[in-house]
Formats: structure tokens, sequence, C-alpha cells
């Protein structure tokens, strides 16, 4: 039974190894972002620490279980060292995946404020460029962590040697059966521990979340165990928060808007769109024209609250136009951003819409509304055909053409992600004066995403010594480029016939511990000569841009829109939005974070925006009401998206 005991000491050795890997990352983590330690008591700290090692056990049986699960099980004497280098093999490459994700975890979590997970799923075309710009832009760490491989690849191979050494020696049962105790007992152990114990439903996300700081919770995760357990998660379940009917009404109550009709209980959001625009004739039939800009943060407009003016003519465009300063995102990525945007459609928690079975529920997207009232619908999103989901987002929402990468000269392309948001924005501009009126006209722009390139002959005005020149200067040469199309739109028939709408699709390098930087974008509607400028302070969502545009095209048409108008008289507003392990709502006055299963926090938007005070147990029946809110919004959108009961299949 000696190869047996030497076995099951490997199998210790090696699961030490990955507890101490998990460990050094999380070391990394808390002092490479400073929000840990600044934002952080130390209890919070400790209960982050104590309940990650659950979850570190749990990813250490995942590195290293499935590979050693071959030395259990009896093969010929004469192939005992092939099977040996064969599970040393399959350890190290189990090893090499999980410490090469938690290094770009590493690196993403200064992106978007949270650990990986399924978007790993969304990005298979851009391998390449995500690939290169790790390895581009954080060549320094790159050479580090090779460093740090090889040497953990050979520490591993040392792990190896007692079982090498016996080779030769009679060393196992004479019998198969002798093994099935330790390969029952690993099993078993494997199998509990990856569950994170005995209790009913098997350990998730959400139970890292154990304090009342969300910080506490991303210092408890990792990103290898988050990437692995998404991975086979990708479906939603059906959640019982409330009964249907209750959940059902609570959220027409809150969606409503002015003159709208429901259609059908069976489909609790199609609805009939009647009220008047506010400011064009009914014979009126306005140009829409959709840009969507990569990272649109709303700390880096000064017009929004920003400290620095990273962009001075969006922020006197803003003055021309209606601001909505408290506008979220409904997500951190941007397939998440655009199902809302073009279809207004929310995300659940940790299932995405793109990549699920619940894309092919039936939707009623802006252009697919626009065309039936003889629009036409374009998209231009300027990456490689394919990248992130975007092409089929923007078909389902009904586009006629989709302008990608290819249908531009290569000259234009930016070296990392597509082309450059410059001959974007000429390019819309020039087709433009060839459509028929009334059109529409979309366009997601890349360049301001992380690396924040600018192109060589850019006079960048933020020095290099400045914090976050990077991402300053990117934003201020998408500015000048956006001056540059306004200033021939202004010259052109239609300017005074087009409704402009501008906005982001997600927040990019924020502090994550305070909601309202992590999830506020940039939001503008600019009707030229039609709509006064005014501020809106009022909190609104992506999810509000489809039923805003039919409202101010005072279209009367059929749509199921999970929100309202942004211009609806009724100013009590409520916004969704989720977090990997998470769900936030907010109304006009308190921000709730919950986890579907216990309430985590609430607080004051506009006094708290750090969310520094609790209010759950000071406020304890306004917390009831937001929850009640929450969960029958969350449960009609999952019964909806699941059972694809958005729109009647027989509805064209």
């Amino acid at each position: 039974m000696k190869y047996v005991s030497d076995s099951v000491r490997v199998w210790l050795r090696l699961l030490l190894a990955a507890m101490i890997l998990l460990q050094l990352f999380r070391v990394l983590f808390f002092f490479a972002y400073p929000q840990f330690h600044q934002a952080m008591t130390m209890y919070e700290v400790l209960l982050g620490i104590l309940v990650g090692l659950r979850f570190d056990f749990a990813t250490s049986l995942i590195i290293v279980t499935i590979p050693c699960l071959f030395l259990w099980f009896p093969v010929p004497e004469r192939i005992y060292r092939i099977r040996t280098n064969i599970v040393a093999i399959l350890s190290i490459v189990s090893f090499l995946f999980a410490a090469g994700f938690l290094w770009a975890d590493f690196h993403y979590y200064e992106e978007a404020g949270h650990h990986l997970t399924f978007e790993v799923k969304g990005i298979k075309g851009d391998l390449g460029s995500m690939t290169k710009l790790l390895f581009s832009e954080y060549w320094f760490s790159a050479i580090l962590m090779i460093a740090f491989l090889v040497f953990m690849v050979w520490t591993l191979k040392k792990q190896f040697n007692p079982l090498r050494k016996r080779q030769s020696e009679r060393i196992v049962p004479k019998h198969w059966w002798g093994y099935v105790p330790i390969a029952l007992l690993m099993i078993l152990i494997a199998v509990f521990g990856i569950r994170g114990g005995f209790q009913l439903k098997p350990m998730r996300m959400t139970n890292a979340f154990q304090g009342d700081n969300v910080l506490s919770g991303h210092l408890a995760l990792n990103g290898w165990y988050t990437v692995v357990t998404s991975a086979f998660a990708n479906e939603a379940t059906i959640k019982e928060l409330l009964p249907d009917s209750i959940a059902f009404k609570e959220t027409r109550r809150m969606i409503i808007g002015q003159g709208d009709k429901f259609l059908d209980d069976k489909y609790p959001m199609f609805r009939q769109a009647t009220a008047l625009s506010p400011i064009y004739t009914p014979e009126e039939k306005p140009n829409v024209v959709l840009i969507v800009v990569e990272s649109l943060t709303a700390m880096y407009l000064k017009s929004f609250g920003g400290s620095v003016a990273t962009m001075p003519f969006l922020d006197s465009l803003a003055s021309q136009s209606v601001a909505f300063t408290n506008c979220y995102a409904i997500g951190t990525r941007s397939m998440e951003g655009l199902s809302a945007i073009l279809c207004s459609i929310p995300n659940l928690m940790g299932t995405p819409f793109m990549g699920s079975s619940q894309e092919q529920t039936k939707v009623r997207g802006i252009a697919t509304i626009l065309k039936s009232q003889g629009y036409s619908a374009r998209f231009t999103h300027a990456a490689k055909a394919g990248s992130m989901n975007i092409m089929q987002i923007a078909s389902l929402a009904g586009y006629d053409k989709f302008y990608h990468q290819g249908d531009f000269p290569a000259d234009n392309f930016d070296g990392h992600w597509g082309v450059w948001d410059r001959y974007v924005l000429q390019r819309m501009n020039k087709e433009m004066d060839t459509l028929h009126e009334p059109f529409h006209y979309a366009t997601f722009t890349i360049s301001t995403h992380t690396p924040f390139i600018t192109p060589p002959e850019f006079k960048r005005p933020f020095p290099e010594s400045m914090e976050k020149q990077q991402v300053y200067n990117s934003f201020a040469n998408f500015d000048v480029e956006l001056r540059r199309f306004f200033e021939y739109e202004s010259k052109q028939p239609r300017f005074a016939k087009t409704i402009y709408v501008i906005l982001g699709d997600h927040t990019s390098q924020v502090p994550p511990e305070g909601t309202d930087a992590r999830f506020r974008i940039g939001c503008l509607v600019y009707a030229p000569g039609r709509l006064p400028p005014k501020v809106v302070t009022m909190p609104v969502s992506q999810l509000d841009i489809v039923p805003s545009i039919i409202h101010l095209c005072g279209l009367p048409v059929k749509h199921a829109s999970f929100g309202r108008s942004m211009f609806d008289p009724d100013t009590l507003r409520h916004v969704y939005f989720t977090h990997p392990g998470m769900v936030g709502w907010r109304d006009n006055q308190r921000l709730l974070i919950n986890n579907l299963e216990r309430d985590i926090r609430m607080s004051d938007p506009v006094i708290d925006p750090l969310e520094k005070t609790n209010l759950l147990a000071t406020e304890p029946i306004i917390a009831d009401s937001l929850r009640k809110e929450l969960y029958s919004f969350y449960q009609t959108a999952e019964r909806l998206l699941i059972g694809n009961r958005i729109l009647p299949m027989t509805f064209r």
C-alpha cells in the first residue's frame, strides 16, 4: 500500500500548492488595489480572507483532483511510469491554466471592477487582440508571470518523484478493489469540497458576500473559481421570489408610461404606445442617430460631476441638450449594455442574454420598431465581425445593414480593436448624406477602450506624469472627433430634423467601492431647436432608451420594453443593474444591493455615493419596499426571458 500513501501525499502537496497560489494572488490584489485597504475595516478584510479560504479550497480541488484521480485507478505494473507522467503533465497544465486566468483576472479587475466570469465565452473572436493587449500593455507583469510559471512547473514536477522512484516495486494492492476505498474517499472530498460543504445548495459566487461591504466579497473570490463556475452555469434557473401575479403587477406599475396600454396578460410587458411626441407633430418623423460610446463614464465628464474636463466639446453639447446626470449602465460589459440600449432587455444575475438560451426569445428592438414606421436602419461597430456578440445583438434589434472592420480600408485599423473613431464618424456623416429620411443610424465606438491609445498625430492635452493620462487623452481624442462630426452635421439640412442620443455602454477604470461611480455613465439627448436644454438628476438607465425614442418620435407602436421613457411626466424612477454575485435597485432616494437571497446594504446615493453608511437597520420599511420592487422586476424578467414571453410569437 506504499504506492497509495505516496499518491495521497502527492495529492495533498498539490492541494497545498494550489492554496498557496490562490493566496499569493489574494495578497497581490489586496496591495495592488488601494480600495481593499482604504475602504475596508480590519474586520471586513479578515472576513474576506476567511470566507475566501472556503472558495480557495474548492478552487484547489478543481485544479488538482481531476488529474490526480488517475492515480487511484489500477493499471498494469508495466505502465506505472507512463501513468505517473501523464498525471504530472495534466496537473501542470491545470495549474498553468489556473495561474494564467488568475493573472488575467488581476489586470481585468482594474478595468471592470469585478472578477472574470462568463465574458471569456464571448471573446472567442477577440482572443488574439486580448492576448496582444495583455502582453503589450502589461509586458513587465507578463515577464514576471512567465518566470513564476517556470518556477511553478519545476516545483510541481518534483512532487511526483516519490511515485517515479517506486515504479519497479510491488507497491500496489494485488486486486483492483484495493483501490476502491481511497478512490471513493478522494471523490467524496472533491465533490463536497467543490460544492462548498454538505449544505442543500452548492456554494455560489453570492456566498462570498457575507458582510455589508461588497469589497469583502471581491477579496474572497478568485478569478479561476468565477470563470469555471460561471462557465457551467450559463443558464438561469427560475426563482420563486414572489407570486407571479404580484411580480407582474408591480413591474407593470413601475414601467408603464403615459398613454401606454397593456395588451395581453400572458405577455406582461407587451403594450401599445399612444403618447404624442412632446416636440414633434404627428406628421413629422425625425431621424434618430444613436452613438454608443465605449466606456463613456460619467466621472470623465465635467458636466456630469467629473473633476477633469477630458471632453470639453461633449460638455458644451450637454449644455445644449437634455443631460441625464444619473444614467446607469445595466452591467459592466458591452454586450449587456447593447442588449439594454437596443432591445430594452435586462440581463439576469450571472447569465448573459447572448450566449444562453435566452437569445432565442422573441424581442423587438429599436431598429425593428423604427422600420415598422418607414425608417431605414444601419449599425456600425468597426471591430472584427462578431466581436463581443455585437453583430448578433444588432441583428436581434433589427438592423438592415451592419458595418464592421472589414468594411473599412486596412490603414484605418488602430492596431488593437478595430477602426479609429475618426474614420467611423466621418463615414457616418457621409452615409447619412445618401439616406432617405427618416432614417436611423447607430454606431458603437471602440477607441476609448483599454489600452486607451490615441492616433500618433493627436496632440495629447494631458501629460504623461498625470494619473490616468492614457484614459483622459483617449477620451479627449474622441471629443475632438465628435466635435468634427457635429460641425459637419450642423451644416446639413437634416440637422434640425434629427434626434441625437449619446451614451456609454458601461464604465471603465473607476474605483469599485462606490456603486454610483461604477455604473453611472454619460447620457444626453440632443434635438437642435426642439428640446430645450435641461439637466435631469432623476435616475434613468439604458433600458429607458428604446421607450424614450418611441416617446420623442410619437410612434404609435407596440413594444415590450423593460424601461420607461426618460421624458415621461412621472418623475418617480427605478433603475436595475447587475454585478457578478449581486443585483442593484435604485429609486430617487435609495440604493439597495441584494444577492436574491438577502439584502447586503442600502444607502443614500445622493449624500453617500461611496456607500459608507448602511441604512438597512435604520430604514427597514424602505428596504422592504425596495426589495419587493427589485424581486418583482427580476422575477418578471426571468419568467419572460426564459419562457419566451416577451412578445407573442405571432406578432410581427
